[in-house]
């Protein structure tokens, strides 16, 4: 048995230097210097880190007060395979009533059409991407029962974590007018929201069968647009040749990934020159395109900022209209060997085309040929 009297001093000798080390905890200088690194800690974590976080953040300190906007995905879910598409909710509330309107008049109002999604990977999309049948007007308050707006815009995205948020200028002070047509003066900015892309081996081989298997699906094309396999490329061009025409996907900028730029551009070009293929608007529109981004890779994609977006344009022009005079002229020599039908086809395209006076002097010099 151990010794009583012993346990007891060291239970004391315990509650001692205890005692000490409270009463230094307690000291307002220790106090203060722990406050200030809790403090500092939670700046830290909270500080953006990132320029797509900083920009989120500056765009959502811009929102008057009491407003809030907050965007999520459709599902609630925050983590995807890559196979799938990821859709989303757009929320909009003010805490205090009878300060803001919002225009809500979806699919008929050009204001309401102002939602853009910002993501990291550096686009900018459209929420409303089926058009507007133009014009009407539908101003609601917001108070804290949110207006919630599902887009019909769907993304894919690669593996990867992604951040996103929300721009509008469809929020107004509430004394606006009982109808509006112009945008919100404010520009309004959404929570900044987080989606991890995780990988799903072989799912491009099991969509694409799907496709063979199923080519009245309404979804065939958005589904064929993501892959980037070269079986998937050769369908993308199989359809060009056949006439076969998508719905438009607005929220990919090509029918085509970068990886198959190249297969593109020989496979087009075969196509351009196959006797009895009529070049459509879009066959030429396709050639341009990859022979410009395929020289100038930098021109892929438009900045985000308004200087930059004007350079851009400037650069895009010196090196788009040469592009599209030497696809003209390489029309022009291959009219003589189509065939009647594909020499209509393609000399009706060249004629829509030479209309620009960009491109007047491309014109063939005898459009009988």
């Amino acid at each position: 048995m151990g010794n009583p009297r012993l346990s007891q001093w060291k239970n004391a000798a315990l509650l001692a230097l205890r005692g000490r080390l409270l009463r230094r905890l307690a000291h307002p200088a220790v106090i203060s210097t722990f406050v200030l690194f809790i403090l500092l800690l939670a700046v830290l974590r909270g500080c953006p880190k990132t320029p797509f976080e900083r920009a989120q953040s500056r765009a959502e300190a811009g929102n008057p007060h009491w407003l809030s906007i907050e965007v999520d995905t459709a599902d609630t879910r925050h983590k995807y395979k890559e196979s799938e598409f990821v859709a989303f909710t757009v929320s909009y509330s003010s805490a205090v009533g009878k300060l803001y309107k919002a225009e809500i008049a979806e699919g008929a109002s050009t204001v309401a059409a102002t939602d853009v999604l910002h993501l990291s990977d550096g686009r900018d999309v459209p929420l409303n991407i089926f058009g507007i049948v133009c014009c009407d007007s539908r101003l609601i308050g917001l108070n804290d029962d949110p207006y919630i707006y599902r887009p019909k815009l769907r993304i894919h995205l690669k593996p990867g974590t992604y951040e996103m948020y929300v721009t509008t200028h469809r929020v107004f002070p509430w004394d606006i007018s009982p109808a509006v047509y112009e945008p919100s003066e404010w520009e309004t900015a959404s929570n900044l929201l987080k989606v991890r892309i995780v990988s799903d081996p072989g799912w491009q081989e099991r969509a694409l069968d799907r496709i063979q298997s199923h080519p009245n699906d309404p979804d065939a094309c958005a589904i064929l647009f993501t892959l980037d396999i070269p079986a998937g490329t050769a369908k993308k061009l199989d359809n060009i040749r056949k006439g076969v025409v998508c719905r438009p996907v607005p929220f990919v900028q090509s029918a085509f990934n970068e990886t198959e730029y190249p297969a593109v551009l020989k496979g087009m070009e075969e196509i351009v020159r196959e006797q009895d293929h009529g070049v459509a608007y879009r066959d030429v529109n396709l050639v341009v395109q990859m022979r410009v981004w395929m020289m100038h890779p930098e021109l892929r994609n438009m900045p985000r900022d308004k200087p930059g977006i004007q350079g851009w344009q400037e650069a895009e022009k010196k090196v788009l209209v040469p592009s599209q005079k030497e696809v003209i002229r390489e029309l022009c020599s291959l009219l003589p060997t189509k065939t009647p039908d594909a020499r209509e086809v393609t000399r009706k395209t060249i004629d829509a085309l030479t209309v620009s006076e960009d491109l007047r002097d491309a014109r063939c010099q005898n459009s009988t040929n």
